[in-house]
């Protein structure tokens, strides 16, 4: 993965370097399909703040790490 794509996508990176499926992460989070993942993914939708802080804790990276294009790109 590039250093484009990480900054493009933290979330995607973030899941891709646990070894995670879209659908293991939506599980993960009680979700029932992994639609939301990819709409997060693709910044089409933001999770609510406890869902937020599940994928950090999941992923083992801060939350403002996964979310800081929201701060940069509003």
């Amino acid at each position: 993965m590039s250093y484009e794509q990480i900054i493009d996508s933290p979330l995607r990176a973030a899941r891709i370097a646990k070894q995670l499926s879209q659908q293991q992460v939506a599980s993960h989070l009680h979700l029932k399909n992994n639609s939301m993942i990819s709409r997060w993914e693709k910044k089409r939708a933001y999770p609510c703040l406890l869902h937020a802080l599940q994928l950090a804790s999941l992923y083992e990276v801060p939350v403002e790490i996964l979310f800081s294009y929201i701060l940069e790109h509003p």
